[in-house]
């Protein structure tokens, strides 16, 4: 189902066979998606990024889970930070949790601002086209993970959506950027940009004294005497002998 559902989309993968992507990528042909066998996980995605900078369309990379996740990396980086639209199909860990190979690809995959989406047997089809359709509008590569015991899980049939604007928009609600657009489409547009009002700050009142009280203070400080202040008053201090 996820081959025939990518099929809509691309005609090209590129990928190195593990058990995590097994599954996915023996269904291919089937759907009509030519696959090159590599020899290294980054030559995948590397791969994939080369076929879009030629022929302009969309690629598919898949590696398997934990180190051949990992070991793709450097390969997704380069294509993250050239802007190159491409979906990775990785296999994951399965939902009951993480296996002493299993690493968080998730986080990984943030580190270089690159989104996961985790596949799950619900509406697949779906989540595929939105998965693409950031892809295409970020101009970033998208990770589907497939978790370890889903990859033969049956997909069930989406139900009947009553929103047929959202969905002939395909707006994806669950896109960040999505949502910010949807807020500020919701403004008025007539509306004026609010100037922040400028406030005064309060005086300090001053104090004007008379010639006689300034003659007063004057004559007190030149007749006041210096403080005097024994070694004994001062905490911690020694008093000296004279020698």
């Amino acid at each position: 189902m996820l081959a025939r559902a990518l099929a809509r989309h691309s005609t090209r993968a590129f990928g190195l066979m593990g058990n995590g992507n097994a599954h996915f990528i023996e269904h291919l042909a089937d759907a009509g998606i030519a696959y090159t066998a590599v020899r290294h996980e980054a030559a995948t995605v590397a791969s994939a990024d080369a076929y879009h900078r030629v022929s302009g369309e969309l690629a598919i990379a898949t590696t398997t889970y934990g180190a051949g996740f990992t070991n793709a990396l450097t390969a997704l980086a380069e294509s993250a930070q050239a802007r190159i639209p491409m979906i990775l199909v990785a296999g994951d860990a399965p939902t009951s949790g993480t296996r002493p190979w299993d690493v968080d690809q998730e986080m990984m995959a943030a580190a270089m601002s690159v989104r996961t989406i985790t596949l799950t047997p619900d509406d697949l089809e779906a989540t595929v086209d939105r998965a693409v359709a950031s892809a295409w509008r970020i101009r970033r590569p998208i990770v589907l993970a497939i978790p370890y015991d889903l990859s033969t899980a049956p997909v069930l049939d989406p139900e009947p959506d009553t929103d047929t604007d959202t969905v002939a928009a395909g707006i994806d609600l669950n896109d960040p950027e999505v949502m910010r657009a949807l807020a500020a489409a919701t403004l008025p547009a007539s509306a004026p940009a609010a100037t922040p009002t400028p406030t005064r700050q309060a005086e300090r009142p001053r104090t004007v004294a008379s010639p006689d009280d300034l003659a007063a203070a004057l004559r007190a400080l030149r007749e006041a005497e210096r403080p005097s202040c024994s070694p004994a008053a001062v905490p911690g201090s020694r008093s000296r002998r004279a020698s």
